[in-house]
């Protein structure tokens, strides 16, 4: 027997040589074979679970009985059962949490809790020989092993089933019943993960309805870059998708027959779209269709008719058609359970707010040697005034817009619409920026929490993303959250540098987004990474209140000097102000592009 435990016990420590190893290594490039060893995991936890809860009565019972020299082999065998179960599920998980994307704290903690019960666990087999004549020191090492292995699974709770898993509050309660009451429950199966990761590319993003269904969203951006194939690539999920979002993208009535396919579809927003209606009719092989937007469309009565005949449909958006009020009460009357949206009718009393101005060309906010800058007025006979200076225009600050701004340099312009007897617009902020020079290459020195497929090549790419909505940061940006954004910048050259101008999203005004300015941004250089010198910092001044959403550059002035190699960290607010709605989280830091000058 003993021999037998001694090779055990070599084999629990070779084992835990490789833990150890895993605990440092990325494991995301091992082979897809290895990485599906993982989901043994939730198959063998139970094992080492039950044999550590074992472990202290066992212990105690053993310690009354005549016959301890027996109960003690099987003791110590019992002990090595529960180090190798132990090392097998902890490098399993590791295996698991590879191809996973869980909250990185929570998996953090659970990481190093079973790495820890593992160790511990090995180490109870020669503790049970020191402590042999010390009962009450044995029993307080398994008691403390039983605690490290409940808060162990606490965490491994918290990862699978969400926070506050082992809370039996009347908040959890509640949340258990509003998500068996609301989350609609699915026949379908899950998409392959490796398809959604192939389909979510900048203008195309694929998203889970939540986390425990297999259901899917597929919204679109970014009218320019649209194309019919992009929509007929969905087609490998189209059993999965039930809600599809096509609102401001160029599709007409050629669009039907491919909806068709969508058999689960539930949502429908065709808004701002070239469909005149006369495919809609295809919608009615839809039977599970239950909300379809045509706002802003050339639809009139005659084509929204066959929606009357469809049992599931309970709301269709309809302002700014061709449909008249007249035909709204046609509608209600041949199909009353149906909630016919008109949307806003406006009081011909009421005193509007004007929409602000925009860029004629939205496309090049990067430019060689010079640009004019031309706004363009939504509304006839409305003034643009605006400035350049940073400040925000208002009734007597800021020129009066007349012909394109000329400029050479970087520009930050900020405007807004006027006229008697409307509200003024919003201020709209956005920036034109000289190319600058050129960088050879980056390397990410930390990890994106937003936009990790970008890679760090998008930094200096010269295009610039847009910051208007918070859906378009999923476009051309990096944001940075549980980690500090951290990157190097190598020059194949020696250029002489004076400043750095960094590109940041400002959105303190979307729900859910929490995008602030970085607390601190510094700035070294060198001739290499181990040779750096700090040669600039900068701390932006936070928001004190809700500000419209803008792209944001920070100019940081340097030492001037030769640099083949530059180094940027920028720090995330660590805790979000009273003011705003997600006060006290950590919020993010966004980025689109650096120039170099």
């Amino acid at each position: 027997m003993h021999k037998r435990l001694y090779i055990f016990s070599n084999l629990i420590l070779v084992l835990q040589v490789f833990l150890l190893l895993f605990c440092f290594a990325d494991l995301n490039a091992l082979p897809a074979p290895v990485l599906f060893a993982g989901k043994l995991h939730p198959v063998i936890l139970h094992m080492p679970i039950t044999l550590i809860l074992l472990l202290l009565p066992f212990s105690l019972f053993s310690a009354r009985r005549k016959q301890q020299k027996n109960i003690a082999t099987i003791f110590d065998l019992m002990l090595h059962a529960v180090a190798l179960v132990s090392t097998l599920t902890a490098i399993t998980g590791f295996f698991l949490a590879a191809g996973s994307a869980h909250d990185a704290d929570s998996l953090f903690i659970h990481k190093w809790l079973g790495v820890s019960i593992a160790l511990i666990s090995h180490a109870l087999i020669y503790l049970n020989k020191i402590f042999e004549t010390k009962p009450l020191a044995w029993n307080s090492v398994l008691a403390f092993t039983l605690l490290i292995s409940i808060a162990g699974s606490h965490f491994g709770g918290t990862l699978t089933h969400g926070e506050s898993f082992f809370s039996f509050s009347n908040n959890r309660k509640a949340a258990l019943a509003n998500k068996n009451e609301n989350e609609k429950i699915y026949s379908f199966s899950e998409a392959s993960a490796a398809v959604i990761e192939r389909l979510n590319i900048p203008f195309r993003r694929v998203l889970k309805v939540s986390s425990t269904s297999p259901a899917l969203v597929v919204k679109f951006s970014i009218r320019e870059k649209f194309d019919i194939n992009l929509l007929k690539e969905c087609n490998e999920i189209a059993e999965q998708i039930t809600e599809l979002n096509l609102s401001g993208m160029p599709v007409d009535d050629q669009v039907f027959p491919i909806l068709r396919g969508f058999v689960n579809l539930e949502k429908l927003n065709l808004n701002a779209t070239s469909i005149t209606g006369t495919g809609l009719s295809i919608l009615m092989s839809l039977k599970k269709l239950e909300q379809v937007s045509v706002v802003n469309t050339s639809v009139g009565l005659q084509e929204i008719l066959p929606l009357v005949k469809m049992g599931s449909i309970k709301h269709v958006f309809i302002w700014n058609t061709k449909i008249r009020e007249q035909d709204l009460l046609l509608l209600r009357s041949k199909s009353p359970r149906i909630n016919w949206e008109m949307g806003y009718q406006a009081n011909k009393n009421e005193i509007l707010q004007l929409p602000p101005p925009y860029l004629e060309d939205n496309e090049n906010l990067i430019f060689e040697n010079e640009l004019n800058v031309a706004l363009k007025n939504p509304f006839p006979n409305a003034k643009i005034r605006y400035t350049t200076n940073g400040l925000a225009p208002d009734s007597s600050n800021g020129e009066i817009y007349t012909k394109a701004i000329y400029t050479k340099e970087l520009l930050r312009i900020k405007a807004f619409t006027s006229l008697d007897n409307w509200i003024t617009s919003e201020v709209i902020d956005f920036t034109v920026y000289p190319k600058g020079i050129a960088c050879d290459s980056v390397t990410l020195l930390s990890i994106p929490h937003r936009g990790k497929s970008f890679g760090g090549k998008i930094l200096i790419d010269g295009r610039k993303g847009y910051s208007q909505t918070a859906d378009q940061l999923y476009n051309s940006w990096l944001g940075f959250k549980k980690e500090d954004f951290k990157a190097g910048f190598h020059f194949g050259s020696k250029p002489t540098l004076h400043q750095i101008v960094v590109s940041t999203a400002d959105m303190t005004n979307s729900s859910g987004a929490s995008v602030f300015p970085p607390t601190k941004i510094t700035i070294k250089g060198g001739d290499n990474p181990k040779k750096l010198k700090t040669i600039g910092i900068l701390s932006p001044e936070m928001p004190r209140m809700i500000r419209p959403n803008a792209s944001i550059p920070y100019v940081i002035p340097i030492k001037p000097g030769q640099y083949p190699y530059v180094e940027i960290e920028m720090l995330a607010i660590k805790s979000l102000p009273a003011w705003h709605h997600d006060k006290g989280q950590k919020g993010y830091v966004f980025l689109d592009e650096v120039f170099f000058y």
